[in-house]
Formats: C-alpha cells, structure tokens, sequence
C-alpha cells in the first residue's frame, strides 16, 4: 500500500500493512515502513527498505532525529505497556557516542509526555540490540477517556549535530502481563 504522504513531502507517514496486531501479547509490531520518520522520503537523509522487504530503515544523515508511531486502537485502560525499539549501529555511525536520544510516549495526544534518556552502546558490527535497555513502561488511565492511543518515538533534535548510521529494525508495544509489574521504572 502506497505511504499517506501529501505529495512532495519530505516525511514518510506510516503504511497500514507494516503495523502487525500482535494478539496474544496484546500489543503490536511496527515494521519501518509502519513509522512516521522526518526527512524520511529524502533519499539523501534515509534509506527505507523496498516497498514489501522486512529490512531495516537506514539513517544516512540527519541533523533533525525524528521516528514515531501510533497504535490506531485505545490501548486498555488500567494496563501498562512497554515500548521497544530493535536497532543497530554500523561502521560508519557518527555522534551516538556523543549524545543521546530520548524514548518519549503519552497516551492521548493530550496526555502527558513520559521520557527516558538512551547512550546506544555503540558496537563493532551491525549487532542488533534493543533500547531502551530495561524496561519503558506507561500505565493507561483507568478513567474512560476518548483518546487512550499511544504515540511514541525516538528523538535526538536538540544538538544541532548531523547523525548518521543507525538502523532500525522494528517498534515493538505490548501490554505487560501482571507478574512484570515489579519492573516498572
């Protein structure tokens, strides 16, 4: 299915078919073409997979670092979910050692923001690893509400440095069954 962009954007807007309803962990897959990612129709700046491929999404040179995704469903209210991302670093990555990126989510659009600073370990090779390490939970209001969606993302736009050669893999949110609840953050 062909990305939602408006014509000419520079932005890739998630397609439907790369967002996987994970059902029996209550939750779901986003593949790279079923993310938001800023700058991410210019060949220049990222490099997608084909349309239909299960590669990774390729960041070749942004200095505005921007990857998001939204569940199309409300989430569970009362339920805690946690957010993944599966990536790696390849040799020709630049700034990650310097600085970190930030896993942000809320649930609503007009909920409040929950965040956690991330240092990719940078590794000799394209060794996939998840971040962030330890868990990234939220907990969904138990108060019924008309927008209990979740919107989450990595971000790296307050340095003003160019950043290169990160590759990601997937988004994963799943609901967190009640014997995790030690985990949480």
């Amino acid at each position: 299915m062909a990305p939602k962009s408006l014509p000419n954007s520079p932005h890739h807007d998630p397609e439907e078919g790369y967002i996987l309803d994970l059902q029996e962990a209550n939750g779901w897959l986003f593949k790279p073409r079923g993310l938001h990612i800023v700058w991410g129709n210019e060949d220049c700046y990222w490099r997608l997979p084909p349309e239909g491929e299960d590669g990774p999404v390729e960041l070749l040179e942004v200095w505005w670092f921007e990857v998001r995704g939204s569940t199309k469903e409300n989430l569970k209210r009362g339920k805690k979910y946690e957010i993944s991302f599966l990536v790696s670093v390849n040799k020709d990555a630049r700034c990650w050692n310097d600085l970190p990126i930030f896993i942000m989510a809320k649930v609503g659009m007009g909920g409040s923001c929950r965040w956690k600073r991330i240092n990719l370990p940078i590794q000799d090779g394209d060794n996939k690893f998840e971040i962030p390490e330890g868990k990234f939970l939220i907990d969904v209001p138990e108060t019924e509400c008309d927008d209990s969606k979740l919107h989450f993302g990595l971000y790296e736009v307050w340095s003003a440095s160019c950043k290169g050669g990160l590759q990601i893999h997937e988004a994963r949110v799943q609901e967190v069954k009640e014997n995790n609840e030690n985990d949480t953050l």
